[in-house]
């Protein structure tokens, strides 16, 4: 079946890339796998490598969460007045 698919002879015979996986544990390489990512602009990752780059992304979200979160605590100090009302109430009952 392998020959079928990778024989010149035989012009309009394709691997199935859903064998991919499969075929490279059992070549023992991730290369055809690697070289298939690469031209779809891709990395592939082994799996402990992919959960540190994930956990990674996790952490620098959570960087810019955080930032966002004291950028809007101070806003709302900055919207209080000094007795620690905010001062949108009082505009509104004045309203």
């Amino acid at each position: 079946m392998l020959d079928t698919w990778t024989a010149e002879s035989k012009d309009y015979h394709r691997f199935p890339a859903e064998f991919l996986p499969a075929f490279c544990q059992a070549v023992g390489s991730y290369e055809p796998l690697r070289f298939l990512a690469e031209k779809a602009g891709v990395f592939v990752l082994p799996g402990q490598e992919a959960l540190r780059s994930e956990i990674k992304k996790i952490e620098e979200e959570i960087k810019k969460l955080q930032k966002q979160r004291q950028k809007r605590l101070i806003f709302l100090e900055e919207m209080r007045e000094p007795d620690g009302k905010e001062k949108q109430q009082k505009k509104d009952a004045k309203g």
